[in-house]
């Protein structure tokens, strides 16, 4: 573990912005181009309750099967659609992730899918508070309080409480106390479904219940490849989707393996996932 947050703390400056990414062959969920529509024409500021839309916040431990959707400004945080590598066929009910690069774990699912995220963030007021892992209400509770200190001024108030009337208003969102019940519960029922553990602490869903081999950590690029070429689908799914967990895949660090990476996730078909890779 300490080897994840020695390289969460350097990856916390090394967000990806070389390229607009795209949603591939996912359309975007109807609440979340309403949320960018309000913005652009600035009927809303998100930022109030910390968080914007952005569908380019890559850094090198967000997962390749994860499409972002929102950041916060805050020791890179953002949040993004798990896909499963398209075990998840729409996006309007795709689990939300946050990726906050410098947290242990550092890596968490946060909400069933978009909708629930926001009636969160309505209640928790700043989006970053998602990124802890909280015992329970009390705990997430204590630490809000602590959080919003800082920001008890009234115009603050005054905003995102504005902000939050619109979020009811406008998108049908209503205020969820029951965060961290409701994300516990979440877990649970994900451990019960997902067909393979990972690193990343999330699983993962796979389509079929071909037998997944484990690879066992390597930077030597021949064993990487060999790997590769021998093991199923599946096994190569998990290996993609533990590469950003356990590899730093920036031109400057585990370049060989990056190439692999990319190279296969051709092959299989995730074009959109490999153009992911090549821009980190």
């Amino acid at each position: 573990m300490e080897k994840i947050i020695m390289i969460a703390t350097i990856l916390s400056f090394l967000g990806c912005k070389k390229e607009k990414t795209n949603f591939g062959n996912y359309e975007k969920p109807e609440i979340l181009e309403k949320l960018e529509s309000y913005a652009k024409k600035k009927l809303a500021n998100w930022e109030n309750l910390e968080f914007w839309v952005d569908y380019n916040h890559y850094y090198s431990i967000t997962p390749i099967d994860v499409i972002p959707f929102a950041g916060t400004g805050n020791n890179g945080i953002h949040f993004g659609f798990l896909t499963d590598f398209g075990f998840v066929k729409n996006l309007e009910k795709a689990p939300i992730v946050c990726i906050a690069p410098s947290y242990d774990p550092p890596i968490n699912i946060v909400a069933k899918d978009l909708r629930q995220f926001l009636s969160f963030v309505a209640y928790c007021e700043q989006s970053s508070l998602l990124a802890d892992v909280y015992e329970n209400e009390k705990a997430f509770e204590f630490r809000k309080n602590q959080y919003l200190e800082w920001q008890m001024e009234e115009k603050h108030i005054v905003k995102r409480k504005k902000t939050i009337e619109l979020l009811n208003k406008d998108f049908g969102i209503e205020k969820d106390s029951k965060i961290i019940s409701k994300i516990i519960n979440l877990k649970k029922e994900r451990e019960k479904i997902c067909s393979t553990e990972t690193s990343d602490g999330m699983g993962l869903i796979l389509e079929n219940d071909e037998k997944v081999s484990n690879f066992e950590y390597s930077k030597d690029p021949q064993k990487v490849k060999a790997f590769l070429d021998k093991s199923n689908l599946n096994s190569r799914l998990k290996f993609y989707r533990e590469s950003t967990f356990q590899y730093i895949l920036s031109d400057d660090y585990d370049k060989e393996i990056k190439k692999l990476i990319i190279e296969y996730l051709e092959k299989d078909g995730f074009k959109r996932e490999s153009e992911i890779v090549k821009n980190l």
